[in-house]
């Protein structure tokens, strides 16, 4: 059977660790979140750049803009 007490080191053996091993855990934890809030960022911002360009615009009058400029110009 396997002897997973035994492997897993006893209480004390880990409460020895030193304080660099903690370091470590709580950098690789601050890394993650940094990534993980740059992510959700980028995320949300390609979301609402998507959502805007998405938008159908108004409608405008081709022929009256046309006849417009055409008549500032002197031309049919």
């Amino acid at each position: 059977m396997l002897d997973w007490k035994n492997r897993a080191g006893s209480a004390p053996d880990r409460a020895a660790e030193p304080k660099s091993a903690t370091r470590s855990y709580f950098g690789g934890l601050l890394f993650s979140r940094a990534l993980g809030t740059l992510v959700a960022l980028y995320l949300l911002v390609a979301g609402a750049l998507g959502w805007y360009w998405s938008q159908e615009p108004s409608l405008f009058p081709v022929q009256q803009g046309a006849q417009i400029a055409a008549e500032k110009e002197g031309k049919q």
